[in-house]
């Protein structure tokens, strides 16, 4: 049993790697970007990218009265050669009581996270997908750093 938990998330994580390399969009539940620019160090300037998902879509193991689901977000920053400058991944893990439900519906689940660059073009490709039934949502955005 332990092999196969293994042998599942190392094919999880193979499929994440190829989305992360992949310029193929797919949407399997939605996912909003938005990023904000400001003053970084030096000639860096700081690219905070956020992340919202519609929890609605979400489906849950159950525990009792508890609704579980971890959801993974990745940014991964490429330069205008597709060279890989930075990745960064945040778990958001989900454990909602029923009666919380409503509410967490209501505010979805937000990641975000700070990139340092210089400027330049870059092309930001967000990659979303949760553990219980490994459905993915993937884009890419390109964005100039002055």
């Amino acid at each position: 049993k332990q092999q196969a938990a293994s042998d599942a998330e190392a094919q999880s994580q193979e499929q994440i790697r190829g989305a992360i390399l992949s310029k193929t969009d797919l949407e399997q539940f939605p996912v909003a970007m938005s990023a904000k620019l400001s003053e970084g160090k030096g000639d860096t300037r700081e690219l905070t990218l956020f992340a919202h998902l519609d929890a609605k879509p979400l489906h849950f193991r159950k525990d009792r009265e508890h609704n579980l689901n971890t959801v993974t977000f990745i940014f991964a920053i490429f330069d205008p050669n597709d060279n890989l400058v930075s990745l960064q991944q945040r778990r958001a893990r989900v454990n909602v009581l029923d009666a919380q439900l409503p509410d967490f519906f209501k505010a979805g689940v937000d990641a975000d996270m700070i990139f340092q660059l210089n400027p330049g073009i870059y092309r930001i490709r967000e990659v979303v997908t949760d553990s219980e039934e490994h459905r993915m949502t993937t884009f890419s955005q390109s964005v100039k750093i002055p």
